[in-house]
């Protein structure tokens, strides 16, 4: 399950479960940029269904959960991708637009999570991966209604990550870390794949708090379900140490494989 899976880090993001052979729901406005992005999912060995949805409505999500659930059953793994949008400086944005970028992203990211739980507590098991940013720890110019939306992801996934340590709650909730989204490492036309790499790497091992995406990028993980077990930190240390290197996704993909 991706939200925000109609362009960039969800879209690849959903095309990179896909190549995991996942059933993959996808969240998005609709148009055709998410309708692409499903056929994207097929075509990499998954399958990919498409539900429109507004996520900064609730009731829209809510109804989108329970259709999912119906049509594929349980959600096991929830990624949050927020929108990016909205670049002004604060006393020159329109209102409405400021009102619609910090919606889209915080309350888009808060619905998804609270729907998720909801879901997953009665079943005792289920991970939510938050696509988080630097910028949730810093503020730039013209970045202002995206900064802001960003800090309050992050206050409130440390808050109900509280809370269900105080719950002795089996669910995982994690952050992968991105790069400002248009500045470092990720600004190249393959940002959105290294993005992705470590999405479904924090869904597959959930069990940090955070993850800096520089620190998984390039790693291709377990299958979510029915294949085998986690790598070990050695295998991963290969094959950062191979992309550290310079040589590149394949030489760290062949430095895990030959660990499985």
């Amino acid at each position: 399950m991706v939200t925000g899976a109609g362009g960039g880090v969800g879209r690849a993001t959903a095309a990179r479960l896909g190549r995991e052979g996942a059933l993959v729901a996808l969240i998005a406005r609709g148009g055709a940029e998410v309708s692409t992005a499903a056929v994207e999912v097929g075509a990499a060995g998954g399958s990919g269904i498409v539900y429109e949805t507004d996520v900064a409505d609730y009731e829209q999500v809510s109804t989108a959960a329970e259709r999912i659930e119906t049509d594929l059953g349980p959600i096991d793994v929830w990624i949050n991708v927020p929108d990016a949008a909205a670049f002004a400086r604060f006393t020159d944005a329109p209102p409405q637009e400021f009102r619609r970028a910090t919606a889209a992203t915080f309350l888009g990211c808060a619905w998804g999570t609270r729907v998720a739980l909801d879901l997953m507590r009665p079943r005792g098991r289920g991970t939510i991966v938050q696509a988080g940013s630097a910028l949730a720890y810093r503020g730039v110019p013209g970045r202002s209604a995206y900064c802001a939306a960003e800090h309050a992801i992050r206050g409130m996934t440390e808050s109900i990550r509280s809370e269900l340590r105080e719950a002795d709650s089996p669910l995982k909730i994690t952050t992968v870390r991105l790069p400002a989204p248009d500045a470092g490492p990720f600004k190249s036309r393959d940002h959105g794949q290294e993005a992705a790499d470590a999405l479904v790497f924090a869904a597959c091992h959930p069990e940090r708090e955070e993850y800096r995406a520089d620190t998984v990028t390039a790693l291709i993980t377990r299958r979510l379900t029915g294949g085998r077990g986690p790598w070990s930190w050695t295998d991963r240390r290969r094959a950062l140490t191979a992309a550290a290197l310079g040589a590149g996704t394949g030489a760290a993909i062949a430095a895990l494989r030959r660990r499985t």
